[in-house]
């Protein structure tokens, strides 16, 4: 069998009203997450409100006391600032959306641009903090940012196994070897 890294994404979704607030209390993300890890997950991606720093350090805290995952920080609406704090938290991975973060969900738009001068203080920060990005590509222009952010020497060289790049919808994920 080829190698696989399976990602449980315990999140909520407000694209899905009944799913919102599942996941609010750290217990129980943390027994689903263990769960999942049970079953062979490698990768934790969670989220939690952008600016409830307790509950980004909740979540982590009680997850690592359920099991040993790796834990990867989703929410990449999220400023810098506030990357800057949630990673104080340790997670191994964060979710950066590379270019524009043009979503529509239940009751709300969202619209965000992420410019090449924020996403080169992100890859600092990531650097700094020992986290590792993974990117989220949704149109092509977004592989230029990535590639410009390497060139840059902003982040090391990818590890990406072509046979397992996944495309749902036109969006990639790239991840960074750890």
């Amino acid at each position: 069998m080829e190698k696989l890294i399976i990602t449980n994404c315990a999140t909520d979704c407000s694209m899905y009203p009944e799913w919102v607030n599942r996941f609010h209390d750290s217990q129980v993300l943390a027994k689903s997450v263990a769960a999942a890890c049970k079953k062979g997950a490698a990768i934790a991606h969670i989220h939690a409100p952008p600016d409830d720093f307790k509950a980004w350090e909740s979540h982590t805290k009680a997850i690592r006391e359920h099991c040993d995952i790796m834990i990867q920080y989703g929410i990449s609406i999220q400023s810098v600032e506030q990357r800057r704090v949630v990673m104080k938290s340790k997670p191994e991975m964060i979710s950066v959306a590379v270019g524009a973060h043009n979503l529509a969900f239940v009751g709300r738009d969202l619209m965000l641009l992420h410019p090449r001068a924020e996403l080169a203080e992100m890859m600092r920060l990531c650097r700094d903090n020992g986290v590792k990005p993974e990117f989220e590509v949704c149109a092509l222009g977004d592989l230029w940012l990535i590639d410009d952010l390497c060139q840059k020497g902003l982040v090391d060289d990818p590890v990406i196994d072509r046979k397992s790049t996944r495309l749902n919808s036109s969006h990639i994920t790239i991840s960074y070897a750890v």
